[in-house]
């Protein structure tokens, strides 16, 4: 699921998906403007890379206006990457847990 409405001074955005969306219309109604939109931006992605690492960089880029694509090796524009959150829980090493499902955006061949 991913919207983001805007009406009148009410903005929403329903998932983390929609930060980008949410963030470029908030900076919009307080009177900002973002220039540089038209860079573009590849992330190399692979399965268990860690979530924050991916995601906040991927939707802040996308915030900033940028094109941003997640592409790769063997595998496809809609393919998912697993990603991983490492947590410390009083151990004395951090313990892996499963992350978001990061959906690619590029097939990596065409690159």
């Amino acid at each position: 699921m991913v919207a983001c409405l805007v009406d009148g001074n009410i903005i929403t955005g329903a998932t983390y998906e929609d930060h980008p969306k949410f963030f470029r219309a908030f900076l919009k109604a307080l009177g900002g403007d973002i220039t540089g939109s038209d860079r573009r931006v590849l992330i190399l992605c692979g399965d268990f890379m860690e979530d924050y690492k991916v995601a906040v960089p991927f939707q802040s880029l996308q915030a900033l206006g940028g094109h941003v694509d997640g592409s790769c090796p063997k595998k496809k524009a809609g393919y998912i990457c697993a990603t991983a959150v490492h947590d410390f829980e009083g151990d004395q090493t951090y313990i892996e847990k499963p992350g978001h499902n990061f959906t690619l955006t590029a097939n990596f061949e065409g690159v």
